[in-house]
């Protein structure tokens, strides 16, 4: 795994939904338990599908195999009740293609002005649309808004 930290620039304020010329409006909101089911179905199908994309080669293909949408919905049973933790999720035409959590950095309890970013996942169907970085720009607000000033990425290394 790669850490890549990066510190936040002042950028002008993003509004939470945007329109895509080809592929009509986002909707980036915070995610609710009423989402579980779709926000498990999603971040399934989208990180199975982004690992196949992305990982081909580099990770042992049969990982994929054991992505079950009913252990990502109990994970996310408990995961949206974490405290520090911010899930958002990305809509179009009402439904879900896409989420990103964050918070406080998970190794670094004390320090309030380092945030991270935990997962960033968009099914494959609905990359270079601009969900992705919809995201990533409403939850770099968010932590700038608590005065976080660095994130943390981490990232599989080729």
């Amino acid at each position: 795994m790669l850490a890549i930290d990066h510190t936040i620039k002042r950028y002008p304020k993003r509004h939470e939904i945007s329109m895509d010329r080809d592929r009509g409006i986002m909707n980036v909101r915070r995610m609710r338990d009423a989402d579980i089911p779709d926000v498990a179905r999603a971040h399934a199908r989208a990180q199975r599908a982004a690992w196949q994309a992305a990982y081909t080669g580099i990770l042992f293909d049969a990982s994929w195999d054991g992505l079950s949408e009913l252990e990502f919905e109990r994970a996310w049973q408990e995961i949206i009740r974490r405290p520090n933790r911010t899930n958002l999720v990305v809509e179009r035409e009402g439904y879900v293609v896409g989420y990103i959590a964050f918070g406080p950095p998970s190794d670094q309890k004390d320090d309030t002005a380092t945030g991270e970013i935990y997962g960033l996942y968009v099914h494959p169907g609905h990359w270079r649309h601009g969900a992705g970085g919809q995201l990533l720009a409403v939850a770099l607000e968010h932590l700038d808004e608590r005065g976080v000033t660095s994130v943390v990425v981490w990232s599989m290394r080729d």
